[in-house]
């Protein structure tokens, strides 16, 4: 609860300083989904992409994870309080890295093949991870190549709040 607490001071106090019409340095990797309301169980209203600068208007504390509600461009929406990361005065969608080397398989399985490995520290670009970062397996791309990563190996990069 205390790094809850931490987190909404730092992105809230952060945010007070994000111009509301910033620039979005949007790099197209990584999206975050922007909900309706602040839980999975929500309909997805857009993709934000890593690097995309939001506006957070406010963050709640929710049974499994803590919610934003952010604004990005001309919508309002919330996002999984983990995928923001603070630059400076400026809140944005995290990019996803490896946490440490990573095997890329074709198959969701340790028993595939190994397309290509990931040194630790490298920026990939999340497809679709069932479970969400952390858990289970999720496609991703890296240099062309399409494959996937155990979800424990990835990490939104600067999150303040850690998957």
């Amino acid at each position: 609860m205390q790094i809850k607490t931490i987190y909404t001071a730092a992105v809230v106090g952060v945010a007070a300083f994000a111009a509301p019409g910033a620039a979005y340095s949007a790099t197209a990797q990584s999206p975050t989904i922007m909900r309706s309301g602040p839980g999975t169980a929500w309909r997805a209203i857009a993709k934000v992409p890593a690097g995309a600068n939001v506006r957070v208007l406010n963050c709640y504390s929710g049974w499994h994870h803590s919610w934003c509600q952010v604004r990005y461009g001309t919508k309002t929406g919330y996002v999984n309080g983990p995928a923001l990361a603070a630059y400076g005065a400026h809140v944005r969608v995290a990019p996803v890295v490896t946490n440490n080397a990573a095997d890329l398989h074709s198959g969701p399985s340790l028993f595939s093949s190994t397309v290509k490995v990931i040194p630790g520290g490298k920026t990939v670009d999340l497809l679709h991870c069932k479970n969400g970062i952390g858990s289970g397996w999720c496609k991703i791309a890296y240099k062309g190549k399409t494959g996937f990563v155990r979800g424990g190996l990835l990490a939104r990069q600067g999150s303040v709040i850690p998957r």
